[in-house]
C-alpha cells in the first residue's frame, strides 16, 4: 500500500474529516442522534446540527 498523501488518511479514500473506526463515512443519522444526546447531557436546548 502506498503512503497516504495530503488529506488522504489510510483507509479513508474519500478524504473525510470524520469517519467510523473502519475509515468509512459516518452516518448523518448517527451524528444527529449523538449530537442531541450530548445537548441533553450538557443541559442546552437541542438545535439542528448544521445551525
Amino acid at each position: 500500500m502506498a503512503p497516504a498523501g495530503p488529506g488522504r488518511a489510510r483507509g479513508n479514500p474519500w478524504s473525510l474529516v470524520f469517519t467510523t473506526h473502519l475509515g468509512s463515512p459516518v452516518s448523518a443519522r448517527n451524528v444527529t442522534c449523538i449530537f442531541h444526546l450530548l445537548c441533553q447531557q450538557a443541559g442546552v436546548p437541542p438545535i439542528r446540527f448544521h445551525d
